[in-house]
């Protein structure tokens, strides 16, 4: 990847807009709506932030769902034993448990992904103070 610069003005790119000339023949980025390069560890970045929103964000749907299912099945079902698999409460659990663990997945991931960038700002006490929310409303009743 070159730029070619005459008189303070790159010089066209090989979309015919303004911007670098790629002079590279296996181009492995991509170009986006505007006409900008994209490179394939832009791409990868946005992937991985967007799967940490998906992770995080199905935690805020699916905790007050299963809450409220909770308490419904509580009034209609009286377990007989803590967890009896022959009532909805044991299947709401699984459901809690597995969306927790992805939304603390997401979390690490999130941090991981951005603890460089953010270490002026020390993201760590921040971090866990979210962690702490999300595994305190497990415990909540």
């Amino acid at each position: 990847l070159t730029e070619s610069v005459v008189g303070g003005n790159a010089t066209n790119n090989n979309n015919g807009g303004p911007g670098p000339q790629m002079t590279s023949p296996n181009f492995e980025g991509s170009i986006d709506e505007h006409g900008n390069y994209v490179s394939p560890a832009r791409i990868k970045a946005e992937a991985v932030l967007d799967q940490c929103q998906l992770y995080a964000m199905q935690f805020v749907l699916l905790r007050p769902l299963t809450a409220i299912g909770w308490l419904v099945s509580n009034q209609l079902y009286t377990p007989k034993q803590f967890l009896d698999p022959t009532t909805p409460q044991l299947y709401i659990t699984i459901v809690t448990n597995g969306s927790i663990f992805f939304a603390f997945r997401g979390l690490v991931r999130f941090y991981h992904a951005t603890s460089s960038n953010l270490a002026w700002c020390n993201p760590w006490p921040k971090f866990m103070c979210i962690k702490g929310v999300v595994f305190m409303t497990f415990w909540q009743k």
